[in-house]
């Protein structure tokens, strides 16, 4: 089971093993308000991160176009997940980790 409070652990294609971990952000609401507040807070922590850091905001759902496209400008990826039961999947998961998939 995914834990919703704790971070992701991906490492960006190239990274060394040794290499920084993403910041991100897991929204279970998809008020705008919410999806506001992750984005920044994903910036914020960015910041703090070396390089080019990967920014992902993971979403219940995909929001709509408009904000998506402004997402994509500020560099912040999204990785929607969906539920099993009481378990959370991220289906487009593997395109962060092409080793893992491959």
């Amino acid at each position: 089971m995914v834990d919703l409070g704790k971070p992701l652990r991906i490492r960006r294609p190239g990274d060394p093993l040794t290499g920084l971990d993403p910041a991100d952000q897991i929204r279970t609401e998809m008020s705008p308000a919410g999806i506001h507040a992750g984005a920044a807070q994903l910036l914020l922590n960015g910041l703090s991160l070396p390089g080019d850091p990967l920014l992902l905001l993971a979403l219940p759902r995909a929001p709509e176009d408009a904000l998506r496209e402004k997402l994509k400008r500020l560099n912040i990826d999204l990785l929607i997940y969906g539920w099993q039961g009481d378990r959370a999947v991220f289906p487009d998961l593997a395109a962060y980790l092409p080793r893992i998939a491959s």
